[in-house]
């Protein structure tokens, strides 16, 4: 569901999340409620993200995040459907100097 625009990411650059949120037959469903929540390297809260920060176009959910520090970062979603079932997915990734 999580996927990030590149795989080396820097520190000053920001780059796009596309959430893909599907049901268990691989259908996109419509999100009625979205969080996204970025953490730093030391486990401080960088930003938060919600339904209205993103584009929805074609069954995907595109935004944009920034990091500052190097180091492993944790994007963490909490995305709800229409019908409200809700799932929790979690990725780190590594930022480069």
């Amino acid at each position: 569901m999580i996927q990030i625009e590149a795989q080396d990411i820097h520190v000053g650059e920001t780059k796009r999340i596309v959430l893909t949120p599907t049901d268990e037959t691989g259908a996109a469903v419509t999100l009625q409620a979205v969080s996204v929540y970025l953490y730093r390297p030391d486990g401080t809260l960088a930003s938060t993200l919600g339904l209205t920060d993103f584009t929805a176009s074609g069954g995907k959910y595109t935004a944009s995040l920034s990091f500052d520090t190097p180091g492993t970062w944790r994007v963490r979603v909490e995305a709800t459907d229409q019908l409200n079932n809700t799932e929790i997915e979690e990725k780190q990734l590594v930022v480069l100097p």
